[in-house]
Formats: C-alpha cells, structure tokens, sequence
C-alpha cells in the first residue's frame, strides 16, 4: 500500500519539528559515522512514514540519542569480518547496504508479505528501527520455532552468530533500518 505525506497542510510548529529531527538525524548520520549527504538523503526518504507522522518521533528521538551515544576509537585497531551467515551475503534480497564503513554498516530491510528469508545472522551489535510493522513465522537450524510481531519502533539488539530464517505471515511489508556496530 502507497502512502502520501503531506506537510503543506499541517502547522508551522508541525513543520519545524519535522525539520528539526531531519536536522538531527543528518547531524547524526554525518558526525558519528561521515555518511555522505546523498545516503542521509535516502535514509530520510526511508524515515518519511515515521518523520511526518508525530506519534513517532519519540522512537525518531530514541534512536537519535542511542546514536549520539555510540564511541569509536580513533583507529581501529582491527576491521571485524562479516559471519559466513551474514545477513547482506546470505539474504540480499532483504538486506540491502545502504552504506559501509569501518565503524557502521546501514542496512535497509525489507520483507513482502508471505516472502521467506534465507537463513542468516547478525553478527555484530545492531540497532534496528522497525518503519514497518511486521508478523514473523522464525526458525532456527536446529528446529525451533517462534512467533514473533515486531510493532514500529526502535529496537538494540546484541550481535548472534546463530543462523535463523523467518516468514512474513503478515498482510504488510515490514521495512526496517539497522546500524551494524562494528566493534
């Protein structure tokens, strides 16, 4: 389903947050991690749904200080290597890198309704934004199996080098955006 976000018909005051938190955001995306301006651009297009929509700026706003909270050393003193069940080699289909560095690794998520995600992991620390709201039939290698329904909202999770497959069960396209710490 399409949606349609119109700022024009909102306040003044409605506008400048939507403004501030674009703000925000690019600073943080720029400081923290020297994204390039054009991948804030997408990022910010991703955000949309949850930017003009006030009842989720408060996980725009979590996110943004979870990110400003983040430390890297000055050098790194090794690069961390993806897992042989990295999620972008094993599922690129729904795990597309939206940009890469030292420290980070973007990913826009994204799963049609009744579409199956290889099995895969996350190996590394990730902080995932749910845009989309999402139903999952999951399964790992050994068998077992969980129901899990992962409403909008800002989620930490620790890196697992347990590989796992899942099945959107539900009528929408979950669409998420994850920070992979490299660390």
């Amino acid at each position: 389903m399409s949606r349609h976000y119109q700022v024009e018909a909102k306040s003044p005051q409605y506008q400048v947050s939507i403004l501030q938190k674009s703000v925000e955001l690019e600073d943080c995306l720029t400081r923290i991690f020297q994204v390039d301006p054009e991948v804030v651009a997408c990022i910010q297009t991703y955000l949309k749904p949850l930017l003009y929509d006030e009842q989720y700026h408060s996980v725009i706003d979590a996110m943004i200080t979870c990110l400003k909270k983040l430390n890297f050393p000055e050098q790194s003193s090794k690069t961390l290597q993806a897992d042989e069940y990295d999620a972008v080699l094993r599922a690129p289909k729904s795990h597309e890198v939206l940009f890469e560095n030292a420290q980070v690794r973007i990913l826009r998520g994204v799963v049609d309704p009744g579409e199956s995600v290889p099995f895969h992991c996350h190996a590394w620390d990730h902080l995932m934004l749910v845009i989309q709201e999402g139903d999952f039939r999951g399964e790992t290698m050994e068998g077992s199996v969980e129901y899990d329904y992962m409403p909008i909202g800002f989620y930490e999770y620790p890196g697992d080098k347990t590989p796992y497959t899942f099945l959107n069960i539900g009528d929408t396209q979950f669409k998420a955006l994850s920070f992979e710490i490299k660390r």
